[in-house]
């Protein structure tokens, strides 16, 4: 569930999700951009680095990541039968 910019306050830590990164990231709110709705956030290694981030894309919780996984695994083997039905 995405976190709400009221409840949000400097020194906070959070999960978030970037675009081109796959698995979700730690860190800890810097700053907070309420009119933009958004937090600038100084990320946890391995990324490290301030991350300007829309509230609708951090977490207070760390996000179930077997679920993903699982559905990654389901794709991957329809993509499997896909193919073989295609050769035949």
């Amino acid at each position: 569930m995405p976190i709400e910019i009221s409840k949000v306050s400097v020194g906070d830590f959070c999960w978030f999700k970037k675009k081109n990164i796959t698995k979700p990231v730690n860190g800890e709110i810097k700053k907070i951009y309420a009119n933009e709705n958004a937090v600038n956030i100084l990320a946890e290694p391995p990324l490290g680095g301030f991350h300007t981030i829309s509230c609708n894309d951090c977490w207070w919780d760390k996000p179930n990541q077997k679920r993903k996984v699982k559905k990654i695994a389901r794709k991957r083997k329809a993509d499997q039968k896909e193919r073989k039905t295609q050769k035949k």
